[in-house]
């Protein structure tokens, strides 16, 4: 889709083609994509470029992306158009070839800022020859924040900066780090105030990336620009009474406080 303002791209399933699966591009504007899966396509499973236009304020949310021939998520600006205010949150992009979400260099790289990539799950992306939870690889990108990710078992490296970018124009923080590959070529980095753990979900090989009642993701986030729901639109946070804290978990799911004897039926009842 070109020069739409206002739009809604919602609770579609994509699949069996050989280009991108959702593209927004060229102008786009005040849009939300949501609610979407996508699939077994060839290139990018859901792609925002501004190409050489102005493309602005547009929300990514409560996707799944999986098996996509590519990237997972991306944005760019192939021709020079500036892109800015793009918001990515509650996704889920597991098992694609390349990268969970790239802020790429495709192209011109032309300007982007403000784009924020805050409460996703990545998981196990990169199939056989390289591929990674999050890439930065624009070097004219500003205001970059990568917060309260889940980035687990990718496979040549969880969160990436390319060593080019001035480090004040990107924002890592509070992200679970779980496979730290320590590739320096690829500008890795854990970020502040992380946490290098195993997440513990619930069942990631049946692609249940919920978090189980010990996982280290639970009270770990940050506050900071996180969405007040979570992928299943439970609101976040949920857990303020029982460690008397307003506390924000990381990745996509906000896990409800349970204690050890109650989480069995709560899974169980689907929370």
């Amino acid at each position: 889709m070109a020069e739409t303002d206002s739009f809604e791209v919602k609770n579609n399933e994509v699949f069996d083609c050989q280009e991108e699966g959702i593209d927004v591009k060229d102008h786009c504007s005040n849009g939300k994509v949501y609610g979407n899966l996508v699939h077994h396509v060839g290139s990018t499973g859901l792609y925002v470029d501004s190409w050489n236009r102005y493309t602005h304020d547009i929300e990514v949310f409560q996707n799944i992306l999986h098996d996509v021939g590519d990237n997972a998520f991306a944005v760019a600006s192939e021709d020079g158009g500036t892109l800015e205010d793009i918001y990515f949150y509650n996704n889920i992009a597991y098992n694609n070839r390349y990268v969970g979400l790239s802020v790429s260099a495709n192209g011109l790289s032309g300007p982007m800022q403000d784009i924020y990539v805050v409460n996703n799950t990545f998981y196990d992306n990169g199939w056989t020859e390289w591929g990674g939870g999050i890439v930065v690889d624009n070097l004219n990108a500003q205001n970059v924040v990568i917060r309260n990710n889940v980035t687990s078992q990718n496979l040549y490296f969880q969160i990436a900066v390319n060593p080019g970018l001035p480090a004040q124009n990107v924002t890592i923080d509070h992200n679970l780090i779980d496979g730290y590959r320590d590739h320096a070529d690829e500008g890795e980095t854990r970020g502040n105030h992380y946490v290098e753990s195993d997440p513990l979900f619930v069942h990631a090989a049946g692609a249940n990336f919920r978090l189980q009642y010990n996982s280290p993701a639970i009270d770990a986030g940050s506050a900071a620009d996180a969405p007040a729901q979570d992928f299943d639109g439970r609101s976040r946070p949920l857990d303020g009474d029982h460690d008397g804290l307003v506390s924000y978990d990381i990745g996509a799911y906000e896990m409800p406080y349970y204690s050890e004897h109650m989480y069995l039926p709560a899974i169980l009842s689907g929370y």
